[in-house]
């Protein structure tokens, strides 16, 4: 045998090396295709139905309305209408701003800048935090999607508009209050834990949980 002979089963493994890197390589192209394809379709499909889609959330936040303005004391209306309302405007605002779920979650007042153009006239540009590869970006506000947040920022100022005291006058929340009530709830579900815990092993009761479920009784 020649000595230059031996490389050959070398050359040979090489090649159907190849020959499977470009078989799953064809088959990576086809699943990306199919993937390609599937989002095609669905978009297609969310473009016919998102008329009705639209029609159908705002049809509930107005019944929902309606129901309110009938019995303004019921307090399961005023859930109702809440709920209504979040579903039609947070559609909305994604519809309308292309902003992604998590960025919708965390925009504040803050958020909607004023600007004025050399010639005076004023416009507005909505600023979501980055959250994909920690890009900031603005998006002009035209008159849909300024509606659409004009009508939440009315809705929020309603809301705490009518929060009230035990003694009927009204409630101001204040940042540092916020604070506050994370460190009162914080104690309460530790309390409650520990009251549970007392609840699973009624013979080790200690003289604490003893005294809180002596009070809730």
């Amino acid at each position: 045998m020649h000595p230059r002979a031996a490389p050959s089963p070398a050359t040979v493994c090489a090649n159907r090396a190849l020959s499977g890197w470009s078989s799953a390589s064809s088959g990576f192209d086809k699943a990306r295709r199919q993937r390609v394809k599937r989002q095609a379709e669905t978009l297609l499909d969310l473009e016919r139905a998102i008329p009705n889609i639209r029609a159908l959330a705002l049809l509930g936040f107005d019944r929902a309305r309606e129901e309110v303005e009938a019995t303004p004391e019921d307090r399961t209306a005023r859930a109702a209408e809440t709920e209504a309302f979040w579903d039609w405007a947070l559609l909305e605002l994604l519809l309308q701003s292309g902003v992604r779920i998590e960025e919708a979650c965390e925009l504040t007042t803050l958020d909607v800048l004023k600007r004025r153009q050399p010639e005076g006239r004023v416009y507005y540009l909505l600023h979501p935090k980055p959250s994909k590869f920690d890009r900031a970006r603005v998006i002009p506000i035209g008159d849909g999607l300024g509606r659409v947040l004009a009508e939440m920022i009315a809705h929020v100022k309603a809301f705490y508009a009518e929060a009230t005291r035990a003694d009927g006058t009204p409630l101001v929340l204040r940042p540092h209050d916020c604070r506050r009530l994370f460190a009162s709830l914080a104690a309460r579900e530790l309390e409650i834990q520990r009251i549970g815990s007392a609840l699973r092993r009624p013979d080790e009761l200690t003289d604490d949980a003893a005294a809180a479920l002596e009070a809730i009784a």
